[in-house]
């Protein structure tokens, strides 16, 4: 949990306010204005990435809230698949290889949490335990083929 602030204004609600007193400052481009006020507010903090940060979130928050500007995006690229490919191709060069060693460290770790789980509370955990049974089970199916 967080640490609660003794006194005073976060620095996010800083910004929240300045942009809610200066809505204008929500459609200029940039954060130079913003900082620029925050900035007179608190001559003496030196503006860092961080604090540049806080302005951003704030803004793309209430943007996003009031309904503003879509946004962007990555360059324009469209969305899905690429004309021509198909579903099992995709899937089949995004299968990733499962090695014997591999699985037989899955189980064990599998392992270490059942047995975990019954130590902690073996009938409050009574799904858990089944579950991860299951699960165990399954990776030794797994195994043999």
């Amino acid at each position: 949990m967080a640490k609660s602030k003794g006194s005073g204004e976060s620095k996010s609600q800083v910004f929240k306010r300045l942009y809610q007193d200066n809505p204008q400052l929500l459609d200029v481009s940039g954060y130079d204005d913003v900082l620029q006020k925050y900035q007179e507010l608190n001559p003496n903090v030196e503006i860092t990435k961080g604090i540049r940060g806080i302005a951003a979130n704030i803004k793309s928050a209430l943007n996003r809230k009031r309904g503003g500007k879509a946004r962007r995006g990555r360059g324009g690229r469209k969305r899905g698949r690429p004309a021509g490919t198909t579903k099992t191709v995709a899937a089949a060069t995004n299968t990733p290889r499962v090695t014997g060693a591999s699985l037989q460290t899955l189980e064990e770790n599998i392992d270490d949490c059942l047995m975990f789980a019954k130590r902690i509370d073996a009938d409050g955990l009574r799904d858990v335990i089944g579950l991860l049974r299951r699960a165990r089970n399954y990776v030794i199916l797994h195994e043999g083929k």
